[in-house]
């Protein structure tokens, strides 16, 4: 057997029920105080009409033509019974309700009387009538005429107000009804997520602007957010998962030759190069996975200030021209005091990113160099080829940043690709002699994303690729 418990109740069942005693206890406390004063409002009620009445009446009472002149005067309205007498007690003119209701006349005095069970109430007064003298009227109520009417006024109190409360009862079941069907949706949505894990749905209440909307509004934010973290954990999974495979593999197959009898002190000592290359290249993959995840989940800690723009990518220029290879020509022409509201550390992941990229797709000599010197070394023995061209500059509502070389170029139906995951233009090339994973654009384009900025990108086959980054001022 179930006990009822009030906490298993639906609020707006609550509201409704809170709004229904309520209005039960206001109906029962006006019926109540109704008949208690009903006694009350009788006899205040009664003397009122009996007072008014008779002074009317008296105002009408005239001399005229040697006769007192009575026409005007009603001798029954509102249920109350007008006699006039002279000033000796004699009744000129009117009819009291039993009859033979008699007592003894008394000027400005209102008395009650019971005769046969019924109680009445009389008032007197004494007037001057010009040119006559003096007169009696008196005025006679049957209080149980005036109860009557305060008992009807009661009874239909006690028919209309739970009517009242009836209907009163139903509105605020109706307004509570629609007023959380909000909350329902958001409920009904919120089981639906959890039994089909499908965090993509939202549930879109509009443009309200009371609690229940703001609520909405706030889970679809979370909701949003936990898609955006839950994607970002599946997709590192997959990355992971599937860029790691093939290190491991080869790892694996490198160390099952080096253990083998036929392999020589010469094969064990290349199967260790190519296992530290690949694990090289393992860490490098988890290091730019682990960067893009925090970039992708909000996680990267930032530190925006404004700083001398000019001045960092003077520096990373200079720093890059160290590893430059020696067939390449690393050019700056970098506007000076331009200033830009940035995160330093990221900021330079974006500009070596480009530049590395630029490095990476320039063109090969003959025969291959590798990194030499500096760009000095190759320019001096005539071996330089291709150049990199970074530039900066500003107008007057703009930053602008390109990185551009005179490389192999990217196919026009490749530009849109280069943004995603794993990309690359000639993987074989990049991916073997370059280390290349094809995440260094997918996370430039997510940092400058982060600095409101946009990045495009210009190429042609075989002649050359420009990337430009534009900040807003």
């Amino acid at each position: 057997m179930k006990i009822f418990s009030f906490r298993n109740v639906s609020i707006k069942s609550k509201i409704t029920l809170w709004n229904a005693v309520l209005m039960l206890l206001l109906v029962t406390l006006v019926l109540g105080f109704m008949l208690s004063m009903g006694t009350s409002i009788i006899e205040v009620s009664g003397k009122r009409q009996l007072v008014r009445v008779l002074d009317d009446n008296a105002e009408e009472i005239e001399f005229d033509d040697g006769r007192l002149e009575l026409d005007d005067v009603n001798f029954f309205e509102s249920g109350v019974y007008t006699l006039v007498y002279t000033q000796e007690g004699a009744l000129i003119s009117g009819k009291s309700p039993s009859g033979a209701l008699e007592l003894a006349l008394e000027d400005m005095s209102l008395r009650s009387l019971f005769s046969d069970g019924i109680e009445y109430y009389i008032y007197d007064k004494l007037i001057d009538v010009e040119d006559y003298g003096r007169v009696w009227v008196r005025g006679i109520i049957e209080l149980d005429e005036v109860a009557d009417l305060v008992h009807l006024l009661f009874f239909i109190a006690l028919i209309s107000l739970p009517f009242f409360v009836l209907f009163a009862t139903l509105g605020c079941y109706f307004i509570s009804k629609r007023a959380f069907r909000p909350i329902d949706k958001i409920i009904n949505l919120a089981k639906e997520i959890n039994e089909s894990e499908n965090l993509s749905l939202r549930i879109n209440l509009g443009d309200g602007k009371d609690e229940v909307y703001e609520l909405a509004r706030t889970f679809d934010e979370m909701f949003a957010q936990l898609e955006s973290s839950f994607e970002g954990e599946k997709q590192f999974s997959s990355d992971a998962s599937h860029e790691l495979r093939t290190p491991t593999a080869v790892i694996l197959a490198q160390c099952e030759y080096a253990r083998g009898e036929k392999a020589t002190q010469e094969d064990r000592e290349e199967a260790l190069e190519v296992i530290q290359r690949q694990a090289f290249k393992m860490s490098k993959l988890i290091n730019d996975l682990l960067n893009i995840n925090r970039l992708d989940r909000g996680l990267e800690k930032t530190d925006f200030k404004l700083a001398d723009f000019s001045d960092l990518l003077t520096g990373l220029c200079k720093d890059q021209a160290h590893i430059c290879p020696a067939h390449l020509e690393l050019r700056c022409e970098i506007a000076p005091r331009v200033m830009l509201n940035l995160d330093q550390t990221i900021m330079t992941r974006l500009i070596t990113n480009l530049i590395n990229n630029a490095f990476r797709y320039a063109k090969a000599p003959a025969t291959e160099l590798g990194v030499g010197s500096g760009n000095k070394s190759g320019v001096e023995s005539g071996n330089c080829l291709g150049t990199v061209d970074v530039r900066l500059w500003e107008t007057e509502k703009e930053i602008v940043l390109s990185v551009e070389d005179n490389g192999i170029g990217i196919a026009l139906d490749e530009q849109s690709k280069i943004w995603q995951r794993f990309y690359q233009v000639n993987p074989s090339r990049t991916a073997e002699q370059n280390g290349s994973m094809g995440l260094g654009l997918f996370m430039t384009k997510q940092i400058a994303k982060m600095h409101g900025a946009h990045i495009t990108v210009k190429s042609e086959l075989n002649v050359g690729t420009c990337f430009t980054v534009t900040f807003s001022k």
